[in-house]
């Protein structure tokens, strides 16, 4: 996140009911989540959106969530997750997996740096585009995903090898 982050979380609950908001600002990111708190499930009033700068920190943590970033060194732009207000509950009290839902969410990418020891360096080998696989970049789509019952649900996400090569990945 940065040397120093700026939290301003606003939490009233009555009953275990009531507006939880958060605010985080920092080097390399900023947050924001506004949503309620009802019966121990936390529903979003808005979308709730993150700027992030991509760290080697934050790439640990995209590589564990979305396999297909291994190797990734940098980023053009910083990447931006906005998780949809319409259909998100999430069970806090007590916290239960199985029940999660997240409505339409996208994950931007944008164009990223990946080094040779990424999941493209062998298909683009393969397909002998002549590309110098030590360094290559990669356009993404935006990836829409959604979360059922604890399930989550990658749509269709294209990416674009190089400039030249085109695939496209999808599933649960």
């Amino acid at each position: 996140m940065g040397a120093e982050m700026n939290a301003n979380i606003s939490v009233d609950l009555d009953a275990g009911k009531g507006p939880v908001n958060l605010e985080v600002t920092s080097q390399n990111s900023q947050a924001s989540v506004q949503a309620k708190m009802d019966n121990g499930i936390l529903q979003l009033n808005k979308d709730a959106q993150a700027r992030l700068i991509l760290t080697p920190h934050m790439i640990k943590i995209l590589e564990k969530f979305y396999p297909l970033l291994e190797g990734v060194n940098g980023a053009e732009n910083p990447i931006i997750v906005t998780i949809g207000a319409k259909g998100t509950s999430i069970p806090i009290l007590p916290l239960d997996i199985a029940k999660i839902n997240v409505g339409e969410s996208n994950l931007e990418l944008g164009k990223l740096r990946f080094s040779s020891s990424n999941t493209f360096s062998p298909l683009l080998k393969i397909l002998k585009t002549g590309t110098d696989t030590r360094n290559i970049n990669v356009w993404f789509s935006i990836l829409r995903i959604y979360i059922q019952n604890g399930i989550m649900t990658i749509k269709r996400t294209d990416a674009l090898l190089d400039s030249k090569v085109h695939i496209a990945t999808w599933g649960k």
